[in-house]
């Protein structure tokens, strides 16, 4: 089935988890011109990771930013163009779900509008990706079904999943094509759960990144 873009845009905006469309400040917890700026998706993880890099002293290296869900404006990529150099990497660190692919991408671009254009920041997706769910050893239990709705006493497709065939149909993220397969068998992994599964194998979060070669 082809989706529309206005239906793509209707499935955003009936998301349950889409938040913080209303407030243009973004939580975050940086030094001037960092050598590392990690946008991350939700709030309980961005908190959990200042901490972290407050205890293993590596405010000097990286810096965070909350995105705080969708959508990621135009303000927010502006913001954050302000404080890096040419020398900063920047990574997204979020969900494996429909709607975290669209916050990369809006990020990438600078704007909500899902349309092709030149990236306006260099940005990296880091995770979560389906090899994270293998080497980590996230649960099978933690994979969160994709939700459906049911129509004139059918069940038909949720939201995710429209959102997930638009992005795929219209081909914005190539980069992602395995991220896009995972998700395509209806299961998603949220942020909180990789969380879990680095603890369960004593590792932190910093472990974790340096395991992606951001450090």
């Amino acid at each position: 089935m082809v989706i529309k873009k206005k239906e793509f845009f209707k499935a955003l905006e009936d998301d349950g988890e889409i938040a913080g469309k209303d407030n243009p400040f973004k939580p975050a917890y940086w030094s001037w011109k960092p050598k590392v700026l990690i946008i991350i998706e939700k709030l309980s993880v961005f908190e959990k990771i200042k901490e972290e890099i407050k205890d293993k002293n590596y405010d000097d290296i990286i810096s965070i930013v909350c995105s705080q869900g969708f959508p990621a404006d135009y303000l927010t990529t502006e913001s954050i163009k302000r404080i890096v150099t040419p020398r900063t990497r920047i990574y997204y660190f979020g969900d494996l779900d429909p709607v975290s692919l669209c916050i990369y991408y809006a990020l990438k671009k600078g704007n909500s509008l899902f349309k092709k254009s030149k990236d306006l920041i260099k940005l990296k997706f880091i995770g979560i990706t389906p090899d994270d769910i293998k080497q980590y050893g996230v649960p099978s239990n933690h994979l969160i079904k994709f939700t459906t709705k049911s129509y004139k006493g059918k069940t038909v497709v949720g939201e995710e999943k429209i959102i997930l065939d638009y992005l795929e149909q219209s081909n914005l993220l190539p980069e992602l094509k395995e991220e896009i397969n995972f998700l395509n068998k209806g299961w998603k992994v949220e942020l909180e759960s990789l969380y879990i599964a680095l603890k369960n194998k004593g590792l932190t979060i910093i472990d974790y990144f340096k395991d992606k070669n951001i450090l």
